[in-house]
């Protein structure tokens, strides 16, 4: 029977262990080699060696509130004061009411976009080097 990350090669008394690791999409893997005499001890070990690796990668905290609570001072003792004010402002202010609820993963453009609606700001008014961007077209008051 075969057990999809676990292989035992008999012969050379070998057991080859992977696991992919949630989340990451199978980008990320953990891989052992050990010596042992037969496939149940092999097995024992594949079962414990996986067990452990997995259990520290439980989706405890996924969430953008978790993460400003857990890594978020981590993060921010490494830049400068001001900018740690400033990023810790946006962070509070403007995206944990919206979107602190979401989990880390599900946050994509199509969530953005969504908030973004709300809150009524037209694609057109996105500000570029601190400037407004005025765009051209039908109906706009911009000279030519």
């Amino acid at each position: 029977m075969r057990i999809p990350g676990f292989c035992f090669d008999p012969r050379r008394h070998r057991g080859r262990f992977e696991v992919i690791l949630p989340g990451t999409g199978a980008r990320k893997r953990r891989r052992k080699t050990v010596r042992v005499e037969t496939r149940d001890q092999a097995l024992a070990l594949w079962k414990a060696w996986r067990a452990k690796v997995l259990e520290g990668r439980a989706l405890k905290g996924t969430t953008l509130d978790a993460y400003h609570e857990e890594t978020w001072p981590k993060v921010m003792k490494r830049v400068a004061e001001r900018t740690a004010q400033h990023d810790s402002w946006v962070l509070e202010k403007v995206l944990l009411p919206r979107l602190g609820r979401y989990e880390l993963g599900r946050i994509n453009d199509a969530v953005r976009f969504d908030q973004r609606n709300c809150l009524g700001l037209a694609e057109g008014s996105a500000r570029r080097g601190g400037q407004g961007v005025a765009r051209r077209g039908a109906g706009s008051k911009v000279p030519s």
